[in-house]
């Protein structure tokens, strides 16, 4: 059981709305087409920030999701259907905070977009040099993806990403 004053759960909360607004931030800056940016700062080196971002927003509003969404307090007393996390998406003004939680399939669809979308922005593992390991990568994002529709009991949207991420040789299972 939670509690407002418990530290571990408000500083993962703040920490990961927080990437989320600095997610939100440079993904509106990047889209700005009056702000002129450098020469040498290329549509690939847009796309794959870009990519980074909405991966890293995704995986903040899963997340987030899996540990404070999901089945509202009290649904079978008021009859409500499953709520989410806030899917933020842009910054809020202070007039914006309150606001009625959106349905869990609202949420879950919103990272699934992210997900797709920095899928096809990211290079894979093998287009990185070592210097960049750990970077995320269309395999990543193929993921959690998989994982997210796991979650809803999607069966064959999982699968459907999984295979993506098993096929592309990028990646292999050990055993022990």
């Amino acid at each position: 059981r939670l509690f407002p004053n418990n530290l571990a759960a408000t500083s993962m909360w703040t920490f990961m709305y927080r990437g989320i607004y600095r997610c939100n931030k440079i993904l509106e800056y990047l889209q700005d087409e009056s702000i002129e940016l450098e020469p040498n700062f290329t549509d690939d080196i847009r796309n794959l920030i870009v990519g980074q971002a909405l991966f890293l927003r995704g995986l903040y509003h899963f997340k987030l999701q899996v540990r404070y969404g999901g089945f509202s307090q009290l649904a079978s007393d008021f009859s409500s259907p499953q709520m989410g996390v806030h899917y933020i998406d842009k910054d809020l003004l202070t007039k914006e905070w309150k606001q009625v939680r959106p349905e869990l399939s609202y949420t879950c669809d919103k990272i699934e977009e992210d997900f797709v979308a920095a899928a096809s922005l990211l290079p894979a593992k093998s287009e990185y040099s070592a210097a960049d390991a750990g970077r995320a990568t269309s395999g990543a994002a193929l993921s959690m993806l998989a994982k997210t529709h796991l979650y809803q009991e999607e069966w064959q949207a999982a699968y459907d990403a999984a295979i993506q991420v098993i096929n592309s040789g990028e990646y292999m299972l050990i055993g022990s």
